[in-house]
């Protein structure tokens, strides 16, 4: 009677990989699935490393939209440049003071300064083409930055722009409000940005 009792302790033991007694499994899980606690620890690895993948994801997108309102800035730049180069010197002509209320009209007024240069307002056409969405063919009225907010023109000289968060140069150069589009505020004195608002504005004398 010993030998059959045996030989089903000896099935049970090489069916299941586990030694039965009695109905019940004498001992732990089967040895090919994991514990709850493997399980959460690959869990949150895997999380970890889409939360840095998520965080390299959106700085790159942030550089690339930087960079790209500085292509415009500097292109904006150039198209000055051209007026110049055609007027022998000449900077852009620039009607009234900076604009103080919400509105910025300062583009436009170097849009409509630049007429007496054709190879400058055709540069400045295919700007606004490529950064506006403008119609093409069309003469700009804006541009905008990699944000979407309208870039401004600062025509230099004696012009204040400071309560418009652009400091003062002797030269024209054109400003983008970075990535919070916000201008922030410029001391007075110096002419310089003063607080933090202003520490990602971007500026085409600094494109480079």
């Amino acid at each position: 009677m010993l030998t059959p009792h045996f030989k089903v302790e000896q099935s049970l033991w090489n069916e299941g990989g586990h030694l039965v007694r009695g109905g019940g499994v004498a001992c732990g899980r089967s040895r090919g699935g994991f514990s709850l606690i493997e399980l959460l620890v690959v869990i949150s690895i895997i999380m970890l490393m889409l939360g840095f993948g998520v965080v390299g994801f959106v700085r790159y997108m942030s550089t690339g939209v930087e960079s790209q309102t500085r292509v415009v800035l500097k292109q904006l730049a150039n198209v000055a440049g051209e007026y110049q180069g055609d007027t022998k010197g000449q900077t852009v002509p620039y009607t009234g003071g900076y604009p103080t209320g919400s509105a910025d009209d300062s583009i436009s007024k170097f849009f409509t300064g630049i007429s007496g240069s054709q190879s400058a307002v055709d540069t400045s056409i295919l700007i606004a083409e490529d950064f506006s969405g403008a119609a093409a063919g069309s003469k700009p009225s804006t541009v905008k930055d990699g944000w979407g907010n309208a870039i401004r023109y600062y025509p230099g000289g004696s012009i204040d722009a400071t309560g418009k968060g652009l400091p003062r140069r002797d030269m024209p150069y054109f400003a983008s409000a970075g990535a919070d589009g916000e201008w922030g505020t410029v001391n007075p004195a110096t002419g310089e940005p003063n607080n933090g608002a202003a520490k990602d504005n971007l500026y085409s004398f600094e494109a480079d």
